[in-house]
Formats: C-alpha cells, sequence, structure tokens
C-alpha cells in the first residue's frame, strides 16, 4: 500500500496537569497526568518538543522529556492569557481586578495577550516545508482553546465554549497547502477516570 508522502505537520497541544497556585507546582494528581501522557507520547516520533514559561507547564514538560528523549524548549508566547471574549465575560474578568489602574489597564493587556496567542497561532498553523513532523507544545487552557478556534477558522471568542481537561492532547494536522484539520481535541481516554480533571 502507497503512503501519502506529501509535507504534513502534527501539532499535539498538550494541557498542563493540575496544579496548585501558590506556590505554583504539580499536584501528585498532576504529575501522574504528566506521566500517563509522556507514556503515550514516547511511542511517536516527536521531533519537537515545546512549552510556555509558566513553571506549571515546565514541570509537566519536564516529565514528558524523559519519556521522549527530548528537551523542552520554552517560550513565552505559549504563556497562559486572558484572551478577549463576549462583553459579559471582559466585564466579569475586569470587577476581579482589585485596582482602579489595574481595571483601566486591563484592555491594554487583553489586546497584548491577544497579539501573543496570535503569534503562537502563526507558528502552530505554518505550512510544512517538507517530510512529515509532529511537534509538542505543552500550554495551558485559555490558549489552547483559543488556536484550536483559529485552526478552525471560527470566531475566537468561541474559546469560551469548549472545556478542556488537565493534561489532554489537542491534535491539528497542517497540510502542504495550509489547511488544517482537528484530529482530536482534549483527549485525555490515555488518562484513568481516577486522575481526569478540569
Amino acid at each position: 500500500m502507497k503512503t501519502d508522502s506529501s509535507p504534513s505537520r502534527t501539532v499535539i497541544l498538550i494541557r498542563h496537569g493540575q496544579y496548585t497556585s501558590k506556590p505554583e507546582k504539580l499536584t501528585k494528581i498532576g504529575r501522574a497526568q504528566a506521566l500517563r501522557t509522556g507514556k503515550v507520547l514516547s511511542k511517536l516520533k516527536i521531533d519537537n518538543l515545546y512549552c510556555s514559561k509558566m513553571p506549571r507547564a515546565i514541570k509537566f514538560a519536564a516529565i514528558i522529556e524523559s519519556e521522549v528523549g527530548l528537551k523542552a524548549r520554552s517560550r513565552q508566547i505559549f504563556n497562559e492569557s486572558i484572551l478577549p471574549g463576549t462583553r459579559e465575560f471582559m466585564k466579569r474578568e475586569s470587577q476581579k481586578l482589585r485596582s482602579n489602574r489595574e481595571r483601566k489597564l486591563f484592555p491594554r493587556k487583553v489586546r497584548d495577550n491577544k497579539s501573543r496567542a496570535d503569534q503562537a497561532v502563526r507558528f502552530i498553523l505554518k505550512k510544512p516545508r517538507r517530510g512529515q513532523t509532529t511537534d509538542v507544545v505543552v500550554a495551558h487552557g485559555n490558549v489552547i482553546r483559543y488556536w484550536v478556534c483559529c485552526a478552525l477558522n471560527i470566531d475566537r471568542k468561541k474559546w469560551l465554549s469548549f472545556s478542556i481537561r488537565h493534561g489532554s492532547l489537542s491534535t491539528i494536522r497542517i497540510s502542504s497547502d495550509g489547511n488544517a484539520v482537528i484530529l482530536g481535541f482534549s483527549d485525555c481516554g490515555h488518562l484513568p477516570l481516577s486522575i481526569q480533571t478540569v
């Protein structure tokens, strides 16, 4: 049987595991999620491993590193952030801020966040040049949902309509013509029910 040899890129977006915020570290369940995810990835040919610069993603990626035999490269463009959403969402997020100054700067911060997330989109959805490659990016719930909306070419504010689990895999394949196909979203079948968390 002849296999398709046209260039393609597969990008697997992984949400980091369950974590605590102060201090920011993976929980016991989060570490188990990372180990299980790493074992699944070890069965694939991974060309590049990336992660955000946030501790929970770095620690999750470090566990995967030993399973796939690659060193993760951290990039700020993959960091978590509040992204543009519905008017109600933006108002609610603004009201969570403590000071008037923070509330005043909030729209600019969201614009900056969007700019960074769009930079990541250009990286994730770039056309393959040759061969068939697989990249893994350990990132965060908000941005992964946003990137998937971009790949689907739907309203980017729809990211709020998706739910994504810790340690889950969202897979995008990009063909040589730049067409992106979602092969899976928030896939957590590799995790036992006892360690599936949102």
